[in-house]
C-alpha cells in the first residue's frame, strides 16, 4: 500500500545543489503536514552531482527520493517524470513545483495556501501559489510580476518584444495583472509562476502535466491554457512569500539575452501557439519580433557603454 501525503513537492536541480539543499532544509523547516519530496536531477554537471550523492547519503529527512537524470530535456520533461515516479510510490493530495532557488520563510507555508484553497469549497479552484519575491528585483515584493493570464496571439506578440510592450503598457499590464498591484488581497489568476506554485494532483494528471514538447518556458502558459479550458482556476495568496533567487541554474539577467534564448523562446512560443492557433504567418511575426529584440537589447547595452566610456 502506498503511503498518503498531504503534498509531494516537485524539485528539478540543474547546477543548482547547493541552493537545493537550502531549499530542502527550508521544506522541512516550514512543513507541520506529511511531506514528500522529489528531486530530480537534469544532469547537472559532475560537481554538483557528487554534492548532491554525498547529500544523499548523510540525508536525515524522510519520504525524499532522488532520480539522476542521463539526458537532460528540459523543464516540462523533468518535472513530468520526478512526478510520475513519485507517484508509483506515494498517494498526495497535492503537488508543489518548485525552483531550487524558492526558499521558504515563514511556517506552514503549503499548508496556508492549501487552506485557503479549500476554504472556498469551490471544486473549479485547484491550485494556487503564494508571492514569489525575486529580493534581486528593485521593486517591492507585492509590486513584482507573479500571475499572468492566458497569452491570445496579440498578447503573445507583445511579450515578445520589449518596444510593444511600452506601445502597448496597458495591455500588458492587464494580461499581468498589475493594475492589482499592490498585491493585498487574494486573486483568482490563470497563469503561475513556474518557481512555484501548488496544484491538485488529480487535476495535474487530468489535464495531463506540462507539455513536453517544450524545453524551458512558456511551460506555466500552456498549463495555463489547459487550466482554463477545462475551466479551472488558480487562487493568488499575496500575504504568504516565498523567496526567489532567480537564473542559479539558467544564469538568467533581466535585461539581457542571448541568441540560444531567442531560438529556445520561439520554439516554445510556437508550442504555445498550437493551442490557439498557428500558420505559417504568425510564426514569422513571432521570430521576427523576437531578434528584433534581441538586437535592439544589444543596441541599447552598446550605447550605454559607449556613453560610459565617453563620461569615464
Amino acid at each position: 500500500m502506498k503511503i498518503h501525503l498531504k503534498y509531494a513537492v516537485i524539485i528539478l536541480n540543474y547546477n543548482s545543489t547547493v541552493d537545493l539543499i537550502k531549499a530542502i532544509d527550508s521544506l522541512e523547516n516550514a512543513k507541520s503536514s506529511k511531506m514528500g519530496i522529489c528531486i530530480v536531477d537534469n544532469l547537472s554537471n559532475e560537481t554538483n552531482r557528487l554534492m548532491l550523492k554525498s547529500w544523499e547519503k548523510s540525508n536525515v529527512y524522510k519520504n525524499i527520493k532522488i532520480y539522476y537524470l542521463d539526458v537532460n530535456k528540459g523543464y516540462a520533461y523533468g518535472n513530468n517524470y520526478g512526478f510520475n515516479r513519485f507517484l508509483d510510490i506515494f498517494d498526495f493530495d497535492y503537488t508543489v513545483i518548485m525552483n531550487p532557488d524558492v526558499h521558504l520563510i515563514s511556517k506552514n507555508t503549503v499548508e496556508n495556501i492549501i487552506s485557503q484553497i479549500e476554504s472556498y469549497h469551490d471544486d473549479t479552484i485547484v491550485g494556487g501559489q503564494p508571492l514569489v519575491w525575486n529580493y534581486k528585483y528593485p521593486e517591492k515584493a507585492n509590486e513584482q510580476i507573479n500571475i499572468r493570464k492566458v497569452f491570445s496571439f496579440f498578447d503573445v506578440c507583445i511579450d515578445s518584444n520589449l518596444i510593444l510592450r511600452m506601445f502597448f503598457v496597458r495591455r500588458f499590464k492587464k494580461t499581468n495583472y498589475l493594475f492589482d498591484i499592490p498585491y493585498n488581497n487574494n486573486l483568482f489568476f490563470e497563469v503561475p509562476s513556474g518557481a512555484f506554485f501548488i496544484i491538485n494532483t488529480t487535476c495535474f494528471k487530468k489535464i495531463s502535466l506540462f507539455d513536453e514538447n517544450t524545453f524551458l518556458y512558456e511551460e506555466e502558459l500552456i498549463l495555463g491554457y489547459k487550466l482554463k479550458k477545462n475551466n479551472y482556476k488558480m487562487l493568488f495568496v499575496p500575504c504568504v512569500i516565498v523567496k526567489h533567487s532567480q537564473g542559479s541554474s539558467t544564469n538568467f539577467k533581466r535585461y539581457s539575452i542571448s541568441k540560444e534564448k531567442v531560438r529556445i523562446l520561439y520554439k516554445s512560443k510556437c508550442q504555445y501557439l498550437k493551442y490557439i492557433g498557428i500558420n505559417i504567418l504568425r510564426k514569422c511575426i513571432i521570430k521576427l519580433l523576437l531578434w528584433s529584440d534581441y538586437y535592439t537589447r544589444k543596441l541599447v547595452v552598446l550605447i550605454f557603454k559607449l556613453a560610459k566610456k565617453e563620461v569615464s
